[in-house]
């Protein structure tokens, strides 16, 4: 059966046609293709070029990029085999204190361990590592359907074959030590889920969605510096809701590229947000924000925490984030962040 998807490939960029689109040259199978990138899907230093920036200050004919595709039918693009649907640079001196994964999905993996309500599959990326990738109960459908019942094994056996999709996650935030996450498991026919693996076409009606909505509820005047500003309105219970819900969409969609590395709080907003220092490059640091719903403390989570009365500026602390939209109060947004506390119960420094 050919594929249809592909991750995490190497390639060099051979061909600028536009301000918009460019081809990528790889090998696959010992033979020559090609996949067209366009520019709403290229990301630099882990985030998507600004729309009004110019693509040739980012992108050069011979530079070495990794990316994700899928396989290409439209004829206006015969002359390429595949359509990417994000591509990064992956020169090694842009963001050195980082490391930068995307998400993947249609994924095929094997059941290798179930435990009651959680589980362990695995699969290999294009180079033949394996991917460990955690799953829970709560993500899991067969035929269609949400699995409801009380043990993954009423449905699930060991060596069983399945699809999904996954994030990164933090290896220290899970006992089974698996850097990827699931966020749907299938059996039998895909279900229709918002932030599954999407189109070109339905994720660049998601991104600018994203955008609008988040336009419509925050000032953009406002400087990041003012984090603490009573504008902010961040204890107003609407406002906290309508973030919260913007926080989730966005970090959800497994079709974005993902940074992990290591930082600091930097302050704790109230009980339910905090923004941390994150390290990207030497002397270089960025702002994330973070909710509750994603903090772990040795490994457990804060989601019903007040993070006031727990965590401090100061704390170092693990991130995984996304690149967060033009106009946000922060760089990045925060996926998950690991606080971990050493056997005295003090923070490891």
């Amino acid at each position: 059966m050919d594929e249809i998807y592909i991750y995490d490939i190497s390639g060099v960029i051979s061909d600028i046609f536009s301000d918009n689109e460019a081809v990528i040259k790889f090998k696959k199978g010992g033979k020559d293709q090609s996949a067209l990138i366009q520019k709403n899907n290229f990301y630099h230093n882990g985030r998507v070029i600004p729309k009004n920036e110019r693509w040739d200050n980012y992108i050069t004919v011979g530079m070495p990029v990794k990316f994700n595709a899928q396989k290409s039918n439209c004829a206006e693009y015969s002359y390429c085999d595949w359509c990417a649907t994000m591509c990064w640079s992956c020169a090694s001196n842009l963001l050195n204190k980082i490391t930068i994964k995307s998400g993947f999905g249609h994924m095929s993996g094997q059941v290798i361990d179930i435990n009651n309500r959680r589980g362990i599959l695995n699969t290999f990326n294009a180079t033949g590592q394996s991917l460990r990738t955690l799953f829970i109960a709560k993500n899991v459908y067969i035929d269609e359907q949400k699995f409801t019942g009380k043990l993954l094994q009423e449905v699930l056996d060991i060596h069983d074959y399945v699809s999904f999709d996954a994030l990164p996650c933090i290896s220290e935030g899970n006992d089974e030590v698996c850097e990827w996450f699931a966020t749907i498991v299938y059996k039998g026919k895909r279900p229709n889920l918002v932030n599954s693996i999407m189109s070109i076409e339905e994720k660049t009606r998601l991104n600018d969605g994203l955008y609008k909505f988040w336009k419509s509820v925050y000032d953009s005047s406002i400087i990041k510096e003012d984090l603490n500003d009573p504008q902010l309105n961040f204890l107003n219970s609407d406002f906290k809701i309508q973030c919260y819900n913007f926080i989730q969409q966005h970090i959800n969609n497994p079709d974005t590229l993902f940074v992990n590395g290591k930082g600091i709080i930097m302050d704790i907003v109230n009980d339910e947000f905090g923004v941390i220092l994150g390290e990207f490059r030497n002397n270089l640091f960025q702002t994330i924000i973070f909710h509750r719903q994603n903090v772990f403390l040795n490994k457990v989570s804060l989601k019903t925490s007040n993070l006031a009365e727990i965590l401090c500026p100061g704390d170092p602390i693990k991130f995984i984030a996304v690149g967060a939209p033009s106009g946000f109060l922060s760089d990045w947004i925060a996926v998950q962040i690991c606080v971990t506390l050493n056997q005295l119960g003090e923070l490891p420094m």
